[in-house]
């Protein structure tokens, strides 16, 4: 016979806070019952003997409860409810103040948009530069270089940024010839 007090529903989630795509494993208390089912914002999503749900699919505002069915038939009243928050996933762009630059200038790389919590910098897969500015300048740029940037908010990642290289032209060698030929025929004219 089911509890009159139903079921309690609990989540792999302990705050109901996930960004968009992450995996929630929704569990109902106690097992053993015939039959779950698990409804989101009131729709029918899974029914069955299963006392678990699984979904990559939440969307912001969405309410999950489940309802159960003991061995005689009887239900019981909707469990708790569980509403999620859904952060979506933060997409970064790059962009560069020069396409071709000199050995050893300066050349700033700009991730957009800005106010995202975090921006961590790759220069060749190799981070470089992690904090709150969307913005990360270097004089060491070469040309087999490339940059990227990951950026983060509210505990979503990004993934990485488009990758941006850089020409980088060598500096001019001037040479230097003096001429010693004509150094020994300078007369004094006294």
């Amino acid at each position: 016979m089911l509890f009159r007090s139903g079921v309690t529903l609990t989540s792999s989630d302990a705050d109901s806070t996930i960004c968009a795509g992450d995996m929630v494993t929704f569990t109902a208390s106690p097992a053993g019952m015939a039959n779950y089912d698990f409804l989101i914002n009131s729709v029918y999503i899974q029914s069955g003997a299963g006392e678990t749900f699984t979904t990559l699919s939440l969307t912001n505002g969405d309410s999950i409860t489940v309802i159960a069915t003991d061995s005689t038939g009887c239900t019981g009243p909707k469990s708790n409810a569980l509403v999620f928050t859904v952060n979506t996933i933060p997409s970064v762009t790059l962009s560069s103040s020069s396409i071709a630059i000199c050995t050893g200038d300066s050349v700033t790389f700009t991730a957009s948009p800005a106010g995202y919590d975090n921006y961590e910098f790759f220069v060749t897969g190799t981070p470089v530069q992690s904090g709150a500015g969307n913005t990360y300048s270097s004089t060491g740029i070469t040309g087999a270089d490339n940059v990227t940037v990951v950026a983060s908010d509210m505990g979503c990642v990004s993934p990485p940024s488009n990758a941006v290289a850089i020409t980088v032209n060598p500096l001019p060698i001037i040479t230097a010839v003096i001429d010693t030929a004509t150094q020994g025929d300078r007369k004094s004219t006294r």
